[in-house]
């Protein structure tokens, strides 16, 4: 099955100030070794590591891939996508990422760095989920990700009592997540 490459994700990486990998999720054959996939990422962080003070967003062609990065307090998120890809809409999903993950770990009142990061792994885990499936971009709106992020982590929430207090309708990745937990059973 050939993909779009429009709309193809090849990895989403975050990593710490040092280099160290704290999310890797790559979604292209070439990346599914271990080894391979440090390599890569230590020789990522060398061309991208002098940017850190920078807190806009950089675009470099990178290994024959398109690698979409922002440095964030401690920690630099990247999107990488085909050679062949769409830079902005790299870009965007890079800054719906980054969005919902504020506005996720914002609520707790906590700053988006390395140590929140690992506390919240399993938001952190599950807004790349609803980032990306299998490698195709799913949504690039922030606070799309952040409330299907809070969907999935609340799965009480999903359907039966209403979205929230407002008595919203499910939206159709809510109502599949409800039907599939269902017949799961």
């Amino acid at each position: 099955m050939e993909r779009n490459s429009a709309q193809t994700i090849d990895a989403v990486l975050i990593l710490d100030a040092d280099g160290e990998r704290i999310l890797s999720k790559y979604y292209i054959p070439k990346f599914s070794n271990l080894s391979v996939q440090q390599k890569f990422e230590k020789n990522l962080f060398a061309k991208t590591g002098r940017t850190f003070t920078r807190q806009d967003e950089d675009i470099i062609l990178f290994e024959n891939h398109v690698v979409v990065f922002r440095a964030v307090s401690d920690v630099f998120v990247y999107i990488l996508g085909p050679s062949s890809g769409n830079e902005m809409l790299l870009s965007c999903a890079l800054s719906g990422f980054v969005d919902a993950l504020d506005a996720l770990l914002g609520t707790r009142g906590v700053v988006l760095d390395k140590h929140t990061l690992f506390n919240y792994y399993d938001q952190l885990a599950l807004t790349v989920d609803e980032l990306v499936d299998r490698g195709i971009l799913l949504e690039t709106d922030g606070s799309m990700l952040c409330s299907n992020t809070n969907v999935a982590s609340h799965p009480e929430n999903s359907l039966g009592g209403g979205i929230g207090d407002r008595g919203d309708k499910p939206s159709v990745p809510q109502a599949l997540r409800f039907l599939q937990s269902r017949f799961a059973k």
